[in-house]
């Protein structure tokens, strides 16, 4: 996942996906996008099947609801921190929806 850094023209990294040879094996890295698309991370990485059953499983069972309390947790930041919203997916959050949310926080 990316997401910009507010007054700043680099993205922050979290868990954003390695492309990799081996489809076996998942990497990921933690760190700095800058503007011209040059990258300063730490990647780590493995073969994670069974955590992935685990969580698939466990978000099924849940429906859903760790996505959705995800993206609450990053609303009420925004809103206590008057920092622009932005979704757990890095996408900007329509106007008329951060009035929503800004009003129940």
């Amino acid at each position: 996942m990316m997401f910009p850094i507010p007054r700043s023209d680099k993205q922050a990294r979290f868990c954003e996906p390695v492309l990799t040879v081996d489809s076996q094996y998942d990497i990921v890295d933690f760190g700095l996008q800058h503007a011209d698309g040059s990258i300063d991370s730490l990647a780590i990485g493995g073969a994670f099947t069974s955590a992935k059953r685990w969580y698939k499983e466990f978000d099924e069972r849940n429906d859903g609801i760790v996505a959705a309390e995800m993206q609450l947790s990053v609303d009420e930041h925004a809103v206590k921190n008057d920092l622009p919203f932005i979704n757990v997916d890095g996408t900007d959050v329509p106007e008329e929806q951060q009035r929503k949310v800004a009003t129940t926080v």
